[in-house]
C-alpha cells in the first residue's frame, strides 16, 4: 500500500490552511484523498470503506456527509459498495449526503457510446435502484455528457457522477413578516404547494420518459416488420430492449410511490379513526 504524506498532498491546492484526509491504494490504484479549507468548514469526522472516502463537516451551520467514491469493476464488489453507502446513510440522518466520483456504472445506454461499449442492463438497473433508495438525486451533466475516453477516443462513457439531497430546508427559509402563529402557518403552507409542486414535476418527468418509451417501442417494432439487414436488425432489438426497460423502470418507480403515498394516507386515515373510537 502507498501512504500519502502531508507535504504531497497539500501540493495539490496551493493554500496555507488546508486540511486533507487519504485513503491508501491498493498496488497503483484506488486511493482516494478528499481536501478543505480549514477556515470555511469545520471536519468533525472522517469515514473510509474499500471504494470509499467520506467526511462528516460542519458549513454554515449545516451538517453535511461528503463522500468520495472509486468503485471496482468487478460487480459484486460495486454491489458491495452500493450496500455499504445505503447502511452508512441511514445510520448517519444528522446531515445532508453528497456522494461524488467514479462509480464505474452507467445507468443507461446513451451514457456510453462506442462499438466496444457493451451494457450490463442488469447492473445499470440495479444502480438507478440504489440511487432512488438512497433519495438523491443525479446531478445532471452541462457541457461535456461523458467523462471517460478511451485512448483512441472510440469509446466513451459518463461512469463520474454526483448525487446530492433534494434540499427541501432550502423551502423552509421563506420571507415571511408578522405574528409568529401567522408566520408559521403561512411558512407551512408556502411547503405545501412547493411539495406538490415537485410532485407534479417528478410525476410528469416519469410520464414524459415512459411516452418517448412506448414511441421508440412502437417505432422499432415497425422496423423489425420491413428490416432485412441483419446489422440493423442488431441495432433496432437493442434499441428495443432500451425503450422497453426504461417503460418498465419508470412504472416501477411510479408504482413505488403512489405505494408511499397510498401507506401516509392509511397512517393518517388510521390515527383519525383511533383517535374518534378514543372519544
Amino acid at each position: 500500500m502507498t501512504c500519502l504524506k502531508e507535504e504531497t498532498a497539500r501540493t495539490f491546492w496551493v493554500s496555507p490552511d488546508i486540511g486533507y484526509s487519504f485513503s491508501n491504494s491498493r498496488g497503483m490504484s484506488g486511493g482516494l484523498l478528499i481536501l478543505w479549507k480549514e477556515e470555511k468548514v469545520e471536519v468533525i469526522s472522517s469515514f473510509k470503506g474499500d471504494g470509499f472516502l467520506g467526511i462528516k463537516v460542519i458549513w454554515k451551520g449545516d451538517c453535511y456527509y461528503v463522500v468520495n467514491v472509486y468503485s471496482s469493476c468487478e460487480s459484486n464488489k460495486k454491489r458491495i459498495l452500493w450496500n455499504e453507502l445505503l447502511r452508512l446513510k441511514d445510520v448517519f440522518v444528522d446531515g445532508e449526503w453528497i456522494l461524488g466520483g467514479d462509480f464505474n456504472v452507467i445507468k443507461e445506454r446513451r451514457e456510453r457510446k462506442g462499438r466496444s461499449g457493451l451494457v450490463n442492463h442488469l447492473e445499470a438497473g440495479l444502480f438507478e435502484d440504489v440511487i432512488n433508495k438512497s433519495l438523491l438525486v443525479d446531478v445532471p451533466c452541462k457541457g461535456k455528457k461523458f467523462s471517460w475516453y478511451s485512448g483512441d477516443g472510440k469509446f466513451i462513457s459518463r461512469i463520474d457522477r454526483v448525487l446530492v439531497a433534494a434540499n427541501v430546508k432550502e423551502w423552509l427559509k421563506f420571507k415571511v413578516k408578522g405574528r409568529g402563529d401567522f408566520v408559521l402557518k403561512e411558512k407551512l403552507r408556502l411547503l405545501k404547494d412547493k411539495l406538490r409542486e415537485w410532485n407534479r414535476d417528478v410525476f410528469s418527468k416519469y410520464d414524459l420518459e415512459m411516452e418517448e418509451g412506448v414511441r421508440d417501442l412502437n417505432w422499432a417494432d415497425g422496423r423489425l416488420e420491413v428490416e432485412m439487414d441483419a446489422d440493423l436488425i442488431g441495432d433496432i432489438v437493442e434499441k428495443r430492449r432500451e425503450a422497453s426497460s426504461r417503460i418498465w423502470r419508470n412504472l416501477k418507480i411510479k408504482e413505488n410511490m403512489i405505494l408511499q403515498k397510498s401507506r401516509l394516507r392509511w397512517i393518517k386515515e388510521g390515527d383519525a379513526n383511533k383517535r374518534r373510537s378514543c372519544e
